[in-house]
Formats: structure tokens, sequence, C-alpha cells
């Protein structure tokens, strides 16, 4: 690739980028693996944020199962205004809310599949792309 340009005489002088077949793949090969460390911090940085949430939704799942339990186990016949049978609705609502995360938001960044089970993955069980 050559660009040409005027001297102050009129005359053209040639600039010379990139001429070899070489030059032009060790640019392409960089810019590659520059896309590639970007685009897997990308999904580093995109699955922390789906974990997050996870994490967000677990606790409040576990905050509205609580009533439930707690008249399970215990002698009350009240537990913050909820009898065992009203205790069943945060406790449904809870399971609904979980559902639906797990089934449309916990998904790798990457594929957009269920990554696989536990809180400990490290790798994608489907594309096998770095989760952490």
């Amino acid at each position: 690739m050559a660009n040409k340009a005027k001297q102050s005489d009129g005359s053209k002088v040639s600039f010379r980028f990139a001429t070899s077949h070489f030059e032009q793949l060790l640019f392409a090969a960089l810019g590659e693996v520059m896309n590639q460390s970007a685009s897997a911090s990308n999904v580093k940085r995109s699955y922390a944020i789906v974990e997050r949430n996870a994490k967000i939704i677990s606790a409040v799942a576990i905050l509205l199962f609580m009533p439930r339990l707690i008249l399970a186990f215990t002698d009350l016949d009240t537990f913050l205004g909820l009898t065992y049978q009203t205790a069943l609705v945060p406790m449904a609502v809870a399971t609904a809310v979980y559902t639906v995360f797990l089934g449309m938001y916990w998904k790798c960044p990457a594929c957009k599949a269920f990554p696989g089970g536990g809180w400990s993955r490290e790798k994608c069980k489907k594309c096998g792309v770095e989760l952490k």
C-alpha cells in the first residue's frame, strides 16, 4: 500500500506502510490477540455481574423462605404477621423469581447457554470459555 504526496517542487513522493505480506499478517495477528484478550476480559466482567445478581436473588429468596421455615420448626402461630399457610405466598414468589432468573439471565456471556451447575464454576460447560 503506497500513498503519494506532493513535494514543494510538484514531484510526487511515495510513502510506504506495511507493504510486505508478512507485516500485514503480523498486524492482523496482533489485532486478533488484542481482541481476544479484550473479549475474555469482557466475558469475565459480564459473568461477574451475572454472578453478583444471582447472589442477590438467592439472598432475597432465602429471606422470603424464612417465615415459612421459622413457623415450621418452632411453636409460633405467626411470624411477621404471617401464618403457616400465608407464609407460603412469599415462598412461592421467591421460587418463581429465582426460576425465572435462572432460566433467563444465568447464562454464559460468550455462548448464551447455561454455563453449568454450582457456584464455583470457572469455565462454561458448553463453550469452555473462562468465566473467572
